[in-house]
């Protein structure tokens, strides 16, 4: 899951997507917590 989600980065940026990406944007869930967490 990641930590920001990528619905609030601008995609179509290239310098955006990499920051989305980024192995430190993401972090390890269980499925019943990254379900809770979604993309608020």
């Amino acid at each position: 899951l990641h930590i920001n989600p990528c619905a609030k980065f601008d995609l179509s940026k290239p310098e955006e997507q990499q920051k989305c990406f980024n192995y430190k944007n993401l972090q390890p869930l269980w499925a019943k917590d990254n379900i809770r967490k979604s993309s608020k």
